[in-house]
């Protein structure tokens, strides 16, 4: 009975994965753009004050309502 549950939860798994790549392959052009001028960048955002500063950059740009995470895992830890 639970071999039969493993074998149902690995074929959904497998379909859901090969949906998933199948979907996603996008031209770099198909991404929405953000162009402006930048408002904030900073080694703290106050909605992330947990993370391991050395690698995390946080950038606002002036027309788009999100602040990006940027990941620098080689980063050398600076004072912006």
């Amino acid at each position: 009975m639970h071999f039969n549950k493993l074998i149902i939860a690995a074929i959904i798994t497998i379909t859901a994965g090969l949906y998933i790549v199948i979907t996603s392959t996008k031209e770099k052009s198909d991404y929405a753009k953000s162009e402006g001028t930048i408002e904030y960048l900073a080694l703290e955002y106050d909605r992330h004050p947990f993370n391991n500063h050395a690698k995390y950059k946080y950038l606002k740009i002036d027309n788009y309502p999100y602040v990006f995470e940027i990941y620098e895992p080689n980063s050398v830890e600076s004072d912006l």
